[in-house]
């Protein structure tokens, strides 16, 4: 009656349904590129993750070095120190000379001590920053998979 036949309608479907057809197929293939890419975001977090932990690692053995470096040097100057009382009390009855020479070694004791104190401090706040390191790497590799997995339930 208006000129729609059969044949019309028939290709006016195969028409419609070819395009819904392309569409579908464009959408599968945007969602492959989307899922693709959230992947290769995951494994790169990953070794970054992996390369900060591995860093932190070091730092935290460099800090422990130097921790036993300063506690090996703390022993010698308390062993020095323990000498040179030694020293100062077969010496007592060498008069001012004796005096003098505990006075210094008391002194040398107390710059051994301040060093070690100051190497100590020195330890204790590069092992902060190696487990500050260490926390955040942690953070960032939770915080990547949570992303892609965001990204394929949209699928």
């Amino acid at each position: 009656r208006l000129g729609i036949t059969a044949e019309s309608q028939a290709e006016a479907s195969a028409v419609v349904a070819a395009e819904v057809a392309r569409l579908d197929a464009e959408a599968k293939a945007e969602a492959a590129d989307l899922a693709a890419e959230a992947e290769e975001q995951q494994a790169v977090a990953a070794e970054a993750a992996q390369v900060a932990a591995e860093e932190t690692q070091v730092e935290a053995r460099a800090a422990l070095s130097e921790a036993r470096a300063v506690f090996e040097e703390a022993a010698a100057a308390l062993e020095a120190a323990a000498a040179a009382m030694g020293a100062a009390e077969s010496a007592v009855e060498g008069g001012e000379t004796a005096i003098e020479e505990a006075m210094a070694a008391t002194e040398a004791r107390r710059a051994a001590a301040a060093a070690a104190r100051a190497r100590a401090a020195a330890a204790r706040m590069a092992a902060a920053a190696a487990a500050q390191a260490a926390a955040q790497a942690a953070q960032a590799s939770t915080r990547r998979p949570a992303l892609s997995s965001d990204l394929g339930s949209d699928e």
